[in-house]
């Protein structure tokens, strides 16, 4: 079933384990800020476990995105929990991290209710 992120055809709560790899962070010219967010959010309505993302860094850069620690606090008020994850593998110089987002334990895929801050 073809699909486009912001917007997936698949019921809440589909998949057990989300995999975006080399898509949201890697081409942050043409992606912007809501996109990011917004897919990150349909990629969680479609999990019922685990989102995790993979590289954090731009093609031909070596530096994390640099709206990291905003997306985050955007997220936990979707009640998304995100953290940033080091692997043991880098397919580009500072490629060394993911991010892996969960529901948080107060709400589940579908919800709107916000999530206490951390």
């Amino acid at each position: 079933m073809p699909g486009r992120l912001p917007s997936l055809p698949f019921a809440d709560a589909s998949f057990d384990l989300v995999l975006s790899s080399h898509l949201l962070f890697s081409y942050t010219e043409r992606l912007d800020y809501t996109f990011h967010v917004d897919a990150i959010t349909e990629l969680m309505r479609v999990t019922s476990g685990e989102l995790r993302i993979f590289p954090l860094v731009a093609v031909g850069s070596s530096e994390p995105y640099p709206q990291l620690a905003e997306l985050l606090a955007d997220l936990n008020g979707r009640n998304i929990i995100g953290r940033v994850v080091e692997v043991d593998y880098e397919f580009q110089r500072g490629a060394d991290h993911m991010l892996v987002c969960r529901h948080s334990s107060s709400a589940a895929p579908g919800t709107t209710r916000t999530a206490p801050r951390h």
